[in-house]
């Protein structure tokens, strides 16, 4: 699944493969489903082709897989990574269970301006950069394909994924979608 394009794939066609994939191999699909998760909210923040060349400001090849906190919707999050700086933001706190934060380079993260809450944006964070620490990987029973980690953000630079404080509605129509 690329970043190609608005619609970046048929989302009913997926959701029936990731059916008969969890079948089998319930950590394949959780792959799969966390990195389409993150191509959806990229995606759904863009209304056209150039919005999401804009969204994402990386090359295509750089960006797969990405990683994404596929277990829990950001609202129910007792904490979400703090945002400070508004021209180039930078973010500080805990990303538990991040499916496939143990292998990519990439994460599309949740964060909030009030701590403990308030809305929420997404944003692009590169795995990579100083202070980013991640954990060893959790253990889990029969997702252990899904590279889990926890990671600690400490002043890490993050781009800003559509619009400010409109986490909460990418994320319902994500989940809607992909439902």
């Amino acid at each position: 699944i690329g970043v190609t394009g608005v619609q970046t794939c048929a989302l009913p066609i997926l959701s029936g493969v990731l059916r008969e994939v969890a079948a089998v191999d319930g950590g394949v699909a959780g792959m799969l489903f966390a990195h389409a998760s993150a191509v959806e909210i990229i995606s759904l923040a863009a209304s056209t082709a150039s919005e999401l060349a804009l969204a994402i400001p990386i090359a295509t090849d750089d960006i797969v897989p990405l990683a994404f906190a596929a277990c829990a919707a950001p609202d129910e999050a007792e904490h979400l990574p703090s945002v400070r700086g508004s021209d180039e933001p930078r973010l500080d706190g805990h990303v538990p269970f991040l499916v496939l934060g143990g292998c990519a380079r990439r994460a599309v993260v949740a964060a909030a301006r009030e701590l403990g809450g308030g809305d929420f944006s997404y944003y692009l964070v590169d795995l990579t950069s100083p202070g980013v620490v991640r954990s060893p990987r959790v253990l889990t029973l029969g997702l252990q394909a899904c590279s889990i980690v926890d990671v600690t953000l400490n002043d890490v630079p993050a781009h800003l994924i559509g619009k400010e404080g409109d986490g909460a509605r990418l994320f319902g129509l994500m989940r809607e979608r992909m439902s």
